[in-house]
């Protein structure tokens, strides 16, 4: 689904210059989180990261079809 999604700008919903903004923008969290995801991961436990993790891939998905609708 992510391939979908970023390789096609939105799933086809939208025109690559949001897609790689976006993907700018993910990977750059990506870059903070790596450093600090072993403390959280130790802190917080498996569990609740994993579901955090799962949020925030429907947050990513998601504001591809908001963008889609509203442009902004």
């Amino acid at each position: 689904m992510f391939n979908a999604l970023s390789e096609m700008g939105g799933g086809g919903l939208v025109d690559a210059t949001s897609t790689n903004n976006t993907n700018t923008a993910l990977y750059n969290t990506f870059s903070i989180f790596d450093v600090l995801g072993g403390g959280i991961y130790n802190i917080l436990g498996p569990h609740f990261t994993l579901f955090a993790d799962c949020l925030t891939y429907v947050l990513y998905a998601d504001s591809f079809l908001y963008y889609n609708h509203y442009q902004h």
